[in-house]
């Protein structure tokens, strides 16, 4: 019996449904934020970072690159884009200065 006047006394509780509102948005919040950040997943390189690629490669080389070497080249900046989000992710960026300026 003394149970069940508490539970009736914590079910009038103001505090109470305020905490239950608010873990109710949280959750419903990281459910919405987590569909919309799909497109953020994609990598994108952009005309000026190609322009970039091509003119270092042309400066140390002497040369243009081969179809095959500009391949290869796109495909190192995917994956230091993949490796950076992946740190970033991983929580590498924080507490750690040398790894911070390195990223």
């Amino acid at each position: 019996m003394k149970m069940m006047n508490f539970l009736k006394k914590l079910a009038r509780e103001p505090l109470l449904h305020f905490l239950v509102l608010a873990a109710a948005l949280f959750v419903t919040y990281s459910f919405v934020s987590k569909d919309s950040s799909d497109e953020g997943g994609k990598i994108v390189i952009t005309q000026g970072q190609l322009a970039s690629m091509w003119e270092s490669f042309t400066q140390t080389r002497q040369r243009e690159p081969t179809r095959d070497e500009w391949e290869g080249l796109i495909r190192e900046r995917v994956k230091e884009e993949v490796y950076y989000r992946e740190a970033l992710a991983l929580g590498m960026d924080k507490d750690d200065l040398i790894i911070r300026r390195r990223l």
